[in-house]
């Protein structure tokens, strides 16, 4: 199949209330464009394996789960909203395996519940990792997932749980708090902009050369403060003194406790 549309838009028809399902039992899809005031699930049937080249939502939610024994496997996915219509995307197994190569997101709420993304990259909206629709309501749900790079630009950005290993954050909000009985880990940060905050978890390397982080709990291992950025603050909000700091250049801001800095290079502010 080339392409389909569920599209409710300049038709004045509001089925936010009704669920589209769409089941794919080895399916290969060109284009799905899924627009206006509707909630779509797309589900792979047991033991199928199905491909969709692009997908374009802005309708009220767009779901994206596979039965146990079977897979979708989308190319590119582009998450907005339209001017009308605060658009959802969800991501959940179901025993299946889910797999986005490109995850674009210029607007609406997206929530990884589990799943695997090769790149993500955020310019506005928000997106929630290990967290997503449950019972009715809204609660950290699922393993999260993981996210092989995740490129925010804007946005805000939470993580209760699940796997990213490379953050570049050149704006945006980014929160880790790891949710109950979870793990959420990042193994190395870039940040150039925007602001960072630790609440627990687990970063292995942050190197910072513009932004504000902000560490209040959870692991942080290896701190770098870099050259060629604005200049980052790094901000110790606990009362024990951070372990160790390494600066190779630039100029930076360090607020709280610090066990052991070593300046290689640049200038700093205490």
């Amino acid at each position: 199949m080339d392409s389909f549309r569920t599209n409710t838009e300049g038709v004045g028809i509001d089925a936010s209330g009704l669920w589209g399902n769409v089941r794919l039992n080895n399916s290969t899809i060109g284009t799905a464009n899924i627009e206006g005031k509707l909630k779509v699930e797309i589900k792979a049937v047991s033991n199928s394996n199905n491909t969709i080249t692009a997908i374009n939502n802005s309708a009220d939610r767009l779901s994206l789960s596979a039965d146990a024994g079977s897979s979708i496997s989308v190319t590119t996915l582009n998450q907005s909203n339209t001017p009308n219509t605060p658009s959802e995307l969800v991501l959940q197994n179901g025993g299946g395996s889910i797999t986005i190569e490109n995850l674009n997101q210029s607007g609406g709420t997206t929530y990884q519940k589990d799943g695997d993304v090769t790149t993500a990259t955020m310019t506005d909206g928000a997106y929630y990792q290990g967290y997503g629709p449950s019972g009715g309501g809204y609660a950290p749900v699922g393993d999260g997932g993981q996210i092989g790079t995740l490129n925010l630009q804007g946005g805000d950005f939470t993580q209760y749980a699940g796997q990213i290993t490379n953050v570049n954050q050149s704006g945006g909000n980014f929160i880790q708090q790891v949710a109950s009985n979870q793990q959420s880990t990042i193994t190395t940060l870039t940040q150039s902009g925007g602001n960072f905050t630790q609440e627990s978890g687990t970063i292995t390397t942050a190197n910072l050369s513009g932004g504000v982080f902000t560490h209040k709990g959870g692991t942080l291992s290896n701190v770098v403060l870099k050259a060629g950025g604005s200049g980052s603050t790094f901000v110790n909000g606990t009362d024990s003194a951070f372990a160790n700091i390494t600066q190779e250049g630039g100029n930076h801001t360090i607020i709280g406790k610090v066990a052991k800095f070593t300046l290689a290079g640049g200038s700093f502010t205490n």
